[in-house]
């Protein structure tokens, strides 16, 4: 089974909401590892009924889900989203990952990652869902992405 969760994003079109669906890298590795065959049929579907309603069907290849996994085994978690071919304005299925940090990891030293991925002090809870960190470690985070926040407003 392929379990997980949808966050809201940008609007790929201003009619229908868009999301990224997240999957965890535990909740991707492990079915990975059990039942291979099984999970890649299911992962297409789960991806083929999330691009579903930008009437857009990904062409997900089974080689693309190996290498995932092989990016996977170093990073916390693979999202995938609609986006636009540049060039030709059509859709196509963006898919990327976020970086796993070590339990002892600096704040400040997560705050900067987080920040250049558009991270706020807003998405506490989101931190701690996706990248696996304490609510100690989300504060102290949410602390620094604060003080980011407060100069970017101040014109810094």
């Amino acid at each position: 089974m392929v379990i997980f969760a949808l966050a809201k994003t940008q609007y790929y079109t201003p009619e229908i909401p868009d999301y990224r669906m997240i999957i965890m890298q535990k909740d991707f590795l492990v079915p990975y590892r059990e039942d291979k065959e099984s999970f890649v049929e299911e992962l297409k579907y789960a991806v083929e009924m999330f691009c579903a309603p930008n009437c857009f069907e990904p062409n997900i290849s089974d080689n693309a889900i190996d290498d995932i996994a092989k990016t996977l085994e170093t990073r916390g978690s693979v999202s995938f989203e609609i986006g636009e071919d540049p060039n030709t304005e059509k859709p196509l299925l963006l898919v990327s990952f976020s970086p796993q940090f070590k339990k002892d990891a600096e704040p400040g030293m997560i705050a900067i990652q987080l920040w250049d991925m558009g991270y706020h002090a807003s998405d506490r809870d989101r931190m701690i869902d996706e990248f696996g960190l304490t609510k100690e470690q989300a504060d102290a985070v949410c602390k620094v992405l604060q003080h980011f926040e407060d100069r970017e407003d101040a014109g810094f």
